[in-house]
């Protein structure tokens, strides 16, 4: 029996465990819930309300709504436990006080140890009277009910009837047992929508399907703001869509290559798959009409030479990716991680480029014979001359110089003609240019012109057979490089630079 206050307590806590327990689960839901409105109220502003975002106003309504439910049924589970441990004392009153072995005055059980305080008196009080009523009752004394309670029953209204008791008893179980049901069901609900809505970092409160959005990407004409996961992007120069495809988005809409057999590069076709992006012309300035109407969530133009002339009016469209300084001069690492950001696929970036450095290094390591092997690159022979890259810098120069080659020293220092990393040397100077390999890119018919320069064919790379005419696409794999036009190069220009190298 229960003769202790503290076990009386602990007694009452246990007996409404099943109801104080959740109880206890939602008030902490809607604490939590509470302390995110700070938070959910600026996430509305700024991903809700200003982009025009259904999906960030619906999960503030959900939050609210698991903010008041779980207020409401934990505070009905409480109540509920408070008037199931109330309804147990006085159950547990009721068996002491009619014990027929009674009370003695002091709210001592014959036999029994002392029960303390205000609980042992008034068990002390009622035991005497409960003692009193059996005694009579043995005797088959069925009286006034006052004598049947002794004198201080006088003027007491009847004993309350025990089917009533009963049915009473009955009743409340039976709304427990109602009570009981409903929690599980409940409690699951109520607990999946706050987890969701409560526990999860501020991105995926305001936008659930776009983990690690809004992002900002800077550019040399304003930074692009990216609300949330692109869907429909549009590349404005093919850098830019192998990099897309690289990181498996494709493009609905890519500038085509002129030079390329159906617009599009052969790195690039099987990375397309099934898809078929529309391809438009950006020989004359980009399509701001034909872009708008493929309506791109995001703008691609890593590469576009006519960006600033459309920029203003891209920008209206949707977001825009650009360079940082000026068309082709970031690195292709640089370019790979803007969009990346963009795309919400900067993990996958990394290991992008992570896989092309060490294939470029393996390949270097795979041909000793191009260390220190000196080079020039020629580009677009023309009748006066021919421009040279003599710069580190360019894009071409850092592939080959990472194969182990070397830029001649000659050609870095002569001076920038009116493109910046390029050099004009005229058909007179042509001997400047002799190294141990020589590159050529440009029209078949330019290329054909030096050809027929006898200057040029007098130049001992020429003569030994050291001499590579590239092709447009292998020209513009180096010239314009992604992580999947270099792995392409590497396998196509390689083995060719190894061969000339010997001769």
């Amino acid at each position: 029996m229960v003769n202790e206050p503290r076990e009386l307590i602990r007694r009452a806590i246990r007996g409404q465990a099943r109801q104080l327990a959740p109880a206890a689960m939602l008030a902490a839901v809607h604490q939590r819930c509470e302390a995110a409105v700070p938070l959910m109220i600026g996430l509305i502003v700024d991903h809700a309300i200003a982009p025009g975002s259904g999906s960030g106003l619906l999960w503030t309504l959900v939050l609210f709504a698991v903010l008041t439910a779980s207020m409401r049924l934990g505070g009905r589970l409480a109540r509920h436990a408070t008037q199931g441990a109330g309804h147990e004392l006085r159950i547990r009153l009721t068996r002491r006080v009619l014990d027929t072995r009674g009370f003695d005055r002091a709210g001592t059980r014959s036999g029994g140890a002392a029960v303390h305080g205000d609980l042992g008196r008034r068990t002390g009080r009622h035991g005497e009277r409960g003692r009193v009523d059996v005694r009579q009752r043995a005797r088959g004394d069925r009286g006034d009910p006052a004598a049947r309670l002794g004198p201080a029953g006088a003027g007491r209204a009847a004993r309350p009837d025990p089917g009533s008791a009963a049915r009473t008893s009955l009743e409340e179980k039976e709304r427990t047992v109602k009570l009981n049901k409903t929690i599980p069901f409940a409690l699951a609900c109520a607990l999946t929508v706050a987890l969701s809505a409560c526990t999860n970092n501020s991105a995926d409160t305001a936008q659930p399907a776009s983990a690690g959005f809004p992002v900002r990407v800077p550019g040399k004409f304003g930074a692009a703001q990216v609300p949330s996961a692109p869907k429909r992007v549009v590349a404005m120069d093919w850098t830019s869509a192998d990099i897309a495809l690289s990181l498996g988005v494709a493009p609905v809409g890519m500038a085509k290559v002129a030079t390329a057999d159906g617009g599009i590069e052969p790195w690039t076709k099987p990375l397309l798959g099934a898809n078929s992006p529309k391809l438009f012309s950006v020989d004359s300035g980009d399509p701001i009409d034909q872009v708008a109407a493929l309506k791109p969530d995001l703008i691609l133009a890593t590469k576009d030479y006519n960006l600033g002339e459309s920029y203003q009016q891209l920008s209206q469209i949707a977001p825009v990716v650009t360079y940082a300084k000026a068309p082709n001069s970031d690195s292709w690492q640089e370019a790979t991680r803007g969009i990346a950001k963009a795309l919400g696929r900067s993990a996958q970036a990394d290991q992008e480029i992570a896989k092309t450095t060490a294939d470029i290094a393996a390949a270097k390591k795979a041909h000793p014979e191009l260390s220190r092997k000196t080079y020039n690159f020629l580009v677009t022979p023309q009748a006066g001359g021919v421009h040279a890259v003599n710069s580190t810098a360019d894009v071409s120069a850092q592939f080959l110089d990472q194969l182990g080659l070397s830029l001649s020293p000659a050609v870095r220092s002569m001076p920038d003609s009116s493109i910046p990393g390029r050099t004009m040397v005229s058909w007179e100077n042509v001997s400047k240019l002799d190294a141990n390999l020589l590159l050529a890119t440009g029209s078949p018919g330019s290329l054909k012109l030096a050809q027929a320069t006898p200057g040029f064919t007098d130049l001992s790379a020429v003569k030994r057979g050291a001499y590579l005419p590239l092709q447009p696409a292998l020209a513009q794999a180096i010239a314009f490089p992604s992580s999947v036009s270099l792995e392409w190069a590497l396998g196509q220009l390689t083995p060719k630079l190894s061969d000339a190298s010997r001769k």
